[in-house]
């Protein structure tokens, strides 16, 4: 059964807004956790001394247009990266993906999202941003 089926993309698009709006919250009242500006900047430095071998991308599974776009889609995707665990393996959700193929998990959302954007379900570049 595929994502959309299970919920509208009005109400993940609220999800997402919602998990926006807290991690915002937590960003500015945390106590706990701080960035280290001195260590993201020696380790910036360090990569750009560095060859960085750019791994390769799966476009079976992910969207992918050479655009600013790919980064907006990996957002939502890591942004719900978490919203398929399963209480136990038994009630793992999963798609069909080829005829004799399923997925389940990570690549089941990755591909369930990029189908929903080629298809025009929903457009994460488009939507009004409020925070």
């Amino acid at each position: 059964m595929c994502l959309w089926t299970m919920i509208s993309a009005s109400i993940l698009i609220s999800i997402m807004f919602r998990v926006l709006k807290s991690a915002n919250y937590i960003i500015k009242n945390n106590s706990f956790v701080k960035i280290n500006r001195e260590k993201i900047r020696a380790l910036a430095e360090k990569l750009s001394k560095e060859e960085i071998k750019i791994p390769g991308w799966d476009c079976n599974y992910h969207f992918f247009d050479n655009s600013w776009r790919t980064c907006e889609y990996l957002f939502v995707l890591d942004s719900l990266n978490f919203c398929f665990w399963a209480k136990n393996a038994k009630e793992k959700w999963q798609i069909q993906y080829e005829k004799n193929k399923n997925l389940n998990g990570y690549f089941a959302l990755a591909f369930s999202l990029k189908k929903a954007v080629e298809k025009k379900i929903i457009n994460f570049w488009n939507l009004k941003r409020s925070f």
